[in-house]
This record gives structure tokens, C-alpha cells and sequence, in this order.
């Protein structure tokens, strides 16, 4: 899928392949014959709204459809900085896009790929900073010039995703709650210990600026059984962590799954406007010499599940077809009453009670940003604790 798969990755087969699906030029794709005089404007009306694509090289028809079959543009040298140049000379402030030339087998023509996130800068004006449009459905005018009542509706629509975006967390994290109760009042009922004072990880990412349902819960559950990943901290078998395939559980906008295992809760909650929930408790006993009993947080498993969570939420946005800004948000709390453990040395309790980490990017550099996202994260888990975790321990830990 153009939309999602890395953009260096994408080949003039792939182009091929998604014009033959004959999708309609719309709010977030555009098809241009040959390079456009307003470029900029398609750009920046792009940024301004849900962020799209443009295929310059693909011809449409009467029904704004890819004119098949595609014949691209003649191939010369340096339409990238071409595109840049525009952007640059044209856009304030300047948008960043991912671009990609394809070219035919012969290397005589190509389709340049133009794909635009959704910007947390907007508005982006064009014309000396004078123009700003925004892209909409409306086929005979795809970019419309936007009044100030316009502009502070495009202000307003950001904050309201920001809202969202916290409601849906919060709700999240509700259902979290729920089903750790739940499964500890049954291990209570059954005679089995209580357990109190737990530590939390909880790895979050979702777009920035969610406003629309991306799919419908029963969509979701087609999508999770492609994003399994392999466990290897041999918690289970797989990630996301579950009591098996098909034990899903759907609600209005999402679908939740987990495991409890010995006063472990492992939960993951995929929300329909793309949202990658996961939460488990971090709990294990350590003895010291004086048989004083402390509760632990191990960095390798701290490690692993992020390792996991960036794999499989890869897949997540690839299979939903999303591209676009996300935002990754890392926190473990309840750390004051935990040693650390890296390796077979372990750090004194922390007067810190929490650490977070957060980070933006497109949804298109979570595989190649992984490492030094996590590497980030659990630095500062370190230094909470007065340790400084280095990398070569880190590429140490078992990974895949």
C-alpha cells in the first residue's frame, strides 16, 4: 500500500498495482499528468487538512480515476530537489514530505510519489505567506481558499483531536483498570494472595490529530491477526499478549485483548481511529542478602516489550492503510517503591514516583526509528535510578 509501506520501498510496480485498484482522486490523493504549476498549493492544502498523496506521472479520466495504462513522465535527473525547491521557495513554514521516484524497468519513464503528512505546523500559506487552502472531497475544487472563520476552524478541529485523543486514552486506561480488578478478584475468590503497590508500563501510539473512525471493530479483528509478533521474553508465545487467537473483545470503537497471569495483567486495547494501547504490570520478587523482600523492574523486559510493541504496531498502521504523524508516549509508574535491574546489577528505589518519555514521527519511520526511540525511553528510566543505561547493553538484550 502506498500509504504505508516504507517510502524508499516503493517501486514503479507498486504504483502500478494501486492504479489498477482505480481509487478516485479525493481529499488525501491526487493525481497530476506532468509536474503542476501549483504544486505548492496541493502541498500545503495537504498539510493544512488530513495530509494525502500526489502521483505526478498518473493521468486521471472523467470519473477521477488513474488513467490506465500508466505511462509516468520522462525520466530526468534531480526532480526530488525540484520538489524541494518548491516547497521551500513556496511554503511558509516549509512542509517536509516523503519522496520517491519510481521508474520503469527500461528507466525511461517515472512516477515521482509526493506523500504529505499531516501537519502539526499548520497553516501552511503559500503566495509570499498570503494563501492558505485547505484539501476537501468536493472533485471540482479540491483545494479551497480558507477565510479566517476557515482558519480558526482548522485551529479549533486540532484541539478537538487533542480532546479525543485524551477521552480515548482515559477510557482506555478505564478498561485497563476493570479487567486487572476483575481477574484479581477471581484469583482472591480462588484463596490466592492479594497484591498491592504495582508498578505500570504503559506504551501508547496514536495520531496526532485523529478526527475520523479509520475502521469498524469487526475491520480490527481482520487486522490484529496480522500483527502477531514473536514473544521472545517467552511470556507468551506472541505479541500482543492474549489467552489466544479469537479471544478479542469488541467495543463501540475498538477491540481489547489480554492475559492474567500470577498478578500479571497484560492488555492491549486497538482503538478504531488508530490507536496502539498496551499496558501490563511490572512485578517480580527479589531477595537480597538480608532476606529483605523488594519489588523489581527489570530493563530487559522494559526493553522487550517496546522492542515487541514497535514491531507489531508497524504492521498495525501498514495493515490500516495509515499514514501519517504519530505520536509514541512512554510511562511507567509506581517507581518509588522498585529497584532497577540492568544485567545482574540492581539500583536503590528512586525518589521519582513516574518517568515518560514521548516523541513524534510519521507512521512510515516506526521501523527505522525503533532503537533510538527505545534506547530514549529507557535512558531515562536510568537516570531516575542515577544509572546511565549504555547502548552496547541495550543491542546486548536478545532481540529478533
Amino acid at each position: 500500500m502506498i500509504y504505508s509501506k516504507t517510502i524508499t520501498e516503493l517501486k514503479w510496480e507498486d504504483i502500478i498495482d494501486f492504479c489498477n485498484q482505480q481509487i478516485v482522486e479525493g481529499a488525501t490523493l491526487d493525481y497530476k499528468q506532468d509536474f503542476p504549476n501549483d504544486l505548492s498549493k496541493t502541498i500545503a492544502a495537504f498539510a493544512n487538512t488530513m495530509g494525502g498523496i500526489i502521483l505526478i506521472g498518473v493521468a486521471e479520466n472523467a470519473e477521477n480515476k488513474p488513467l490506465l495504462p500508466i505511462n509516468g513522465i520522462p525520466f530526468e535527473r534531480g526532480l526530488s530537489e525540484r520538489v524541494m525547491n518548491v516547497i521551500l521557495s513556496n511554503i511558509t513554514p516549509p512542509v517536509i514530505p516523503e519522496i520517491q521516484i519510481c521508474l520503469n524497468k527500461d528507466k525511461s519513464k517515472l512516477v515521482i510519489v509526493i506523500r504529505v503528512p499531516q501537519s502539526n505546523q499548520t497553516p501552511h500559506a503559500i503566495n509570499n505567506n498570503t494563501r492558505v487552502y485547505i484539501r476537501t472531497g468536493n472533485r471540482n475544487k479540491y483545494e479551497e481558499l480558507i477565510s479566517v472563520d476557515k482558519l480558526q476552524w482548522i485551529l479549533n478541529n486540532r484541539n478537538k483531536s487533542l480532546l479525543l485523543i485524551e477521552e480515548l486514552l482515559s477510557k482506555s486506561n478505564e478498561r485497563f483498570q476493570k479487567y486487572f480488578e476483575k481477574e484479581l478478584n477471581n484469583q482472591k475468590a480462588e484463596g490466592k494472595n492479594d497484591l498491592k503497590d504495582l508498578s505500570r508500563l504503559s506504551l501508547v501510539l496514536s495520531p496526532v490529530f485523529p478526527s475520523n473512525i479509520i475502521c469498524t471493530p469487526p475491520e480490527l479483528k481482520k487486522i490484529l491477526e496480522n500483527i502477531y509478533v514473536f514473544d521472545y521474553f517467552y511470556t507468551s508465545s506472541e505479541f500482543p499478549i492474549d489467552r489466544g487467537r479469537g479471544t478479542s473483545v469488541s467495543y463501540q470503537s475498538g477491540i481489547t485483548l489480554g492475559l492474567f497471569v500470577e498478578n500479571y495483567a497484560y492488555y492491549t486495547d486497538l482503538s478504531c481511529f488508530g490507536i496502539y494501547f498496551y499496558k501490563q504490570n511490572l512485578f517480580k520478587k527479589f531477595y537480597d542478602k538480608s532476606d529483605l523482600q523488594n519489588n523489581i523492574i527489570r530493563v530487559n523486559e522494559v526493553f522487550a516489550r517496546m522492542d515487541q510493541f514497535f514491531d507489531s504496531a508497524n504492521l498495525f498502521y501498514q495493515q490500516l492503510g495509515f499514514y501519517g504523524l504519530i505520536k509514541f508516549d512512554f510511562l511507567i509508574d509506581g517507581l518509588d517503591k522498585y529497584i532497577l535491574q540492568v544485567g545482574q546489577d540492581h539500583y536503590l528505589s528512586t525518589m521519582e514516583a513516574n518517568v515518560g518519555y514521548n516523541i513524534t514521527c510519521l507512521s512510515s519511520e516506526l521501523e527505522i526509528k525503533k532503537r533510538e526511540f527505545i534506547s530514549s525511553a529507557i535512558k531515562n528510566l536510568g537516570w531516575t535510578y542515577n544509572v546511565n543505561i549504555k547502548d552496547d547493553y541495550l543491542e546486548s538484550i536478545k532481540t529478533k
